[in-house]
């Protein structure tokens, strides 16, 4: 992990630098998405037979067009280093970089059944004035949820379900007898 921090952070810098923060930010998102759905991309990334040489190639082909010079140059930086094992984490790794950059924490609401629009923007509203940060909210629907809310913040969690009140209830009752 922590080189792919050290990895990360040098990505963030330079491209502060370059002023390419936004094309690496976009970036990066597109390869993670590439990484999250295609397991063939990662076991030809993990491959000990091919030579990081041949990977590189490969990589310029798949992204070629994709994704900036800017980025290619740093993927072909991390694969010459025989590095591109840590793609995935150092892509989460400038995820992180850029959030904290940008002054955004990533939120995730968890709810039985999906909030309106208003509901949402109403969250992250109060979220923005309480933390003074932008907020990124995500939303999750997990139905045994049975009503109310799980909302995640920055490694926190409020746990406000229906589901966990139950649950709670039912550790009191067993402790009382």
């Amino acid at each position: 992990m922590a080189t792919a921090a050290r990895y990360a952070k040098t990505a963030i810098s330079l491209a502060i630098e370059k002023n390419k923060l936004e094309d690496l930010f976009t970036d990066i998102l597109y390869i993670k998405e590439v990484c999250n759905v295609s397991s063939d991309f990662i076991q030809f990334i993990n491959n000990p037979i091919i030579n990081s040489d041949k990977k590189s190639k490969t990589i310029q082909t798949i992204f070629d067009k994709k994704i900036s010079t800017f980025t290619l140059d740093f993927l072909n930086l991390v694969f010459e280093k025989n590095r591109e094992k840590l793609v995935p984490e150092i892509s989460n790794e400038i995820i992180k970089q850029y959030h904290l950059h940008k002054g955004i924490i990533a939120v995730t609401l968890t709810s039985a059944y999906a909030i309106d629009d208003k509901e949402k923007n109403d969250l992250k509203l109060v979220l923005q004035k309480q933390l003074n940060k932008t907020i990124e909210l995500t939303e999750k629907i997990k139905p045994n949820l049975i009503g109310g809310f799980i909302l995640d913040v920055d490694g926190k969690q409020l746990n406000m379900s229906v589901s966990n009140r139950l649950h709670t209830l039912k550790k009191q009752l067993i402790q009382s007898k």
